[in-house]
């Protein structure tokens, strides 16, 4: 990965992180990473992704802090269970799907709408 595709998907991975709980923000963040790195929407597609994984990731890492009392009071499975288990398949769709789709249709839109000459 080149410079300018690590920064477009920082750029995408903290705008999702910061407000993950808005609805609407995993289409919005993949779909700014992908008009910032190309025209092409396979290309948007795969920086949507990758945004949207290492948002992922970051927040499993919050949850696995946060959820940390849960190994103390009801053992080390049941921790796993809520600090990645049932986040991580929360995370999904926000977090992998809508970000795949956003950086599909920010590229396109960047084609569409950026001149040829």
């Amino acid at each position: 990965m080149d410079r300018k595709s690590a920064l477009n998907t920082s750029i995408g991975t903290i705008i999702l992180v910061v407000v993950a709980s808005a609805p609407g923000v995993s289409l919005l963040a993949g779909g700014i990473a992908g008009y910032l790195e190309s025209k092409n929407p396979r290309i948007g597609a795969r920086i949507g992704i990758i945004a949207g994984a290492a948002a992922l990731g970051i927040m499993l890492l919050f949850s696995m802090v946060v959820e940390i009392r849960e190994a103390f009071n009801h053992g080390i499975a049941h921790y796993l269970w809520i600090g990645l288990g049932h986040p991580a398949i929360n995370g999904i769709i926000s977090f992998l799907v809508l970000p795949l789709l956003g950086g599909a249709i920010g590229a396109y839109i960047r084609a569409e709408t950026s001149s040829n000459q």
